[in-house]
């Protein structure tokens, strides 16, 4: 039993020891890395002279990750063939398969995010690296900023091309020499550059090559080529202006026909890549499936009500438009949504509940008109204040053919005065069968009140054809007033928006060279530049009853 007890106490306190020692063996990774990876070596050294070797060696401290480098990674001069990236250790190789031109200054951009850290993906920051296969760097510098032609916006990601060749076509055929990206703002700059004339391009590269190959990409240019000079070290040339280019996408000069849709059954909508004017829809079957057509506000859609095929079969239709001719096959009387109730169904219809100032109450059937009986309309007169109806004796309906859906009521109506429009039932008859319901319309006529106005005086550069647009903070038109050089008679042009609705609006003043009434592109081939457009920066608040008075210096840059 001594024995017993002699271990026991021992025993109990190493246990006792364990425990405590378990209790504190609490292991502590320590702070959260988040600092980025570093350079700590380069082979060749930055900014290093009369170098040979094609492969750079980036050491950094700590090992990293490669995302993307293709696209990340920017060599100037261009090279024609990609560079190998390799990742070995914590050493970046990046081998220059063109073989190295003599005397020449090499840039290699890194973008933000192309390399990062292996265990917390801390980015590494935009870095550039710079050598020189001569015995000095080249020092010249460009810089500038690329805007959109028609709303004067930044252009970000547009890719900007330098040629040393000068030939108009070089943006065409061949990559640049020398390329950057804009930045959000639109901005961009060249460093190191040589001493010599440029060609200067900026493009929409939807595809990735450097070139302007594709007829919907943005470009823009200089009609001439630039030439730059070192400037001497910390001293800033306050004359030199960073270089502006206005990007356009060019007016295709040949209409094409892109697609045909359908979301319900008997109508087609039929998409060009400009307006046409002609379109001719034949049938090559025996029985023409009869159609009404119509176009939406930009011409560029055309849509086809077909109302009288005897087949609810696909055809084949020949298509005329102002490029030419296309064949297509679909079915008239099908497509998408739900098959044709074969029972009675009302027409369905939409109206303008409150009229503008000048404009007339429509209504907007679904399916345009076969016959509107106008003998069954009846237009009353309410007036508030006498509070009494009085019955509108004589007015008239308008039809449109080429607005097949809508019927307009031809009657001088009065401001601040409501009316009320009785259509009898199955009056409006559609081509496809159907027919409305007896209709109850109430409408209101705006008054004055409700509207602001805009006076404006405009310094104008000089005399010629301008074209007046008052759009949203999006650079939506919403007014739009021509002005033909006849009736600039001055250097002050004084132009008042009387109806207003309120909002938030901006003034757009473009030199209309051509007098079309219409903003025009430029034309890459022929060096036509876009007709120049002015953009108040001011932003006006219209309200209510309110009236604002502004001058504005109309300078186009």
């Amino acid at each position: 039993m001594r024995i017993k007890g002699f271990f026991a106490v021992p025993l109990s306190a190493a246990l006792l020891l364990l425990g405590g020692c378990a209790t504190q063996a609490v292991l502590n990774g320590g702070p959260k890395d988040t600092e980025p990876p570093k350079i700590v070596q380069s082979e060749p050294a930055l900014e290093a002279t009369s170098v040979s070797n094609p492969v750079i060696r980036l050491r950094f401290d700590e090992y990293v990750t490669l995302n993307s480098p293709t696209d990340s990674i920017r060599i100037t001069p261009a090279q024609q063939k990609a560079p190998n990236y390799q990742l070995k250790g914590k050493t970046l190789h990046i081998t220059l398969r063109d073989s190295l031109l003599p005397n020449t200054t090499y840039h290699i951009d890194m973008q933000g995010g192309v390399i990062r850290d292996l265990n917390e993906g801390n980015h590494m920051p935009a870095t550039s690296v710079v050598f020189s296969t001569g015995e000095g760097l080249d020092s010249c510098q460009l810089s500038g900023i690329v805007k959109d032609a028609y709303t004067l916006q930044p252009v970000a990601n547009a890719c900007v091309l330098l040629y040393t060749q000068q030939e108009d076509s070089c943006p065409m055929r061949d990559q640049s020499d020398f390329f950057t990206l804009t930045d959000k703002q639109g901005a961009f700059s060249f460093n190191h550059l040589p001493a010599r004339p440029f060609r200067i391009y900026a493009v929409a590269d939807k595809n990735f090559n450097r070139c302007f190959d594709q007829t919907d990409e943005g470009v823009a240019f200089l009609p001439d080529s630039i030439t730059v000079i070192p400037e001497a070290k910390g001293v800033v040339d306050s004359n030199r202006r960073p270089i502006s280019l206005l990007m356009f996408t060019e007016k295709p000069e040949k209409t094409r026909f892109l697609s045909c849709s359908s979301t319900e059954k008997g109508i087609h909508k039929f998409a060009f890549n400009i307006p046409t004017d002609t379109f001719l829809l034949q049938s090559l079957r025996d029985v023409t499936s009869g159609h009404l057509t119509e176009r939406n506000a930009t011409g560029d859609t055309v849509i086809a009500y077909f109302y009288d095929s005897t087949r609810n079969c696909e055809e084949t239709f020949l298509l005329q438009h102002d490029g030419g001719t296309d064949t297509i096959t679909l079915n008239p009387c099908g497509g998408g949504g739900k098959e044709r109730d074969s029972i009675r169904k009302p027409l369905e219809h939409r109206e303008n509940n409150k009229v503008e100032i000048g404009e007339k109450f429509t209504i907007r059937f679904h399916f345009p008109l076969r016959s509107a009986d106008t003998a069954a309309f009846t237009l009353y007169e309410i007036r508030r204040k006498e509070s009494d109806t009085l019955k509108v004796e004589k007015f008239g309906i308008l039809r449109d053919p080429e607005l097949p859906r809508q019927l307009q009521i031809d009657y001088p109506l009065r401001s601040r005065c409501d009316y009320l429009l009785i259509v009898a039932d199955s009056s409006c008859v559609a081509w496809n069968g159907q027919y409305n319901d007896s209709l109850k319309l109430a409408f209101t006529v705006k008054g004055k009140k409700e509207y602001g106005q805009l006076q404006l005086s405009l310094l104008l550069p000089d005399k010629r054809d301008y074209l007046l647009q008052l759009t949203d903070t999006k650079y939506n038109i919403r007014y739009e007033q021509s002005v033909p050089a006849a009736s600039v008679t001055g250097d002050t042009l004084r132009i008042t928006f009387p109806h207003l609705k309120e909002g938030d609006y901006r003034l757009r003043v473009v030199a209309d060279d051509n007098g079309n009434g219409v903003w025009d592109t430029g034309k890459y081939i022929t060096h036509q530049e876009p007709e120049q457009v002015f953009i108040n920066p001011k932003t006006w608040t219209i309200k209510a009853n309110w009236t604002i008075e502004e001058t504005i210096e109309v300078i186009f840059k």
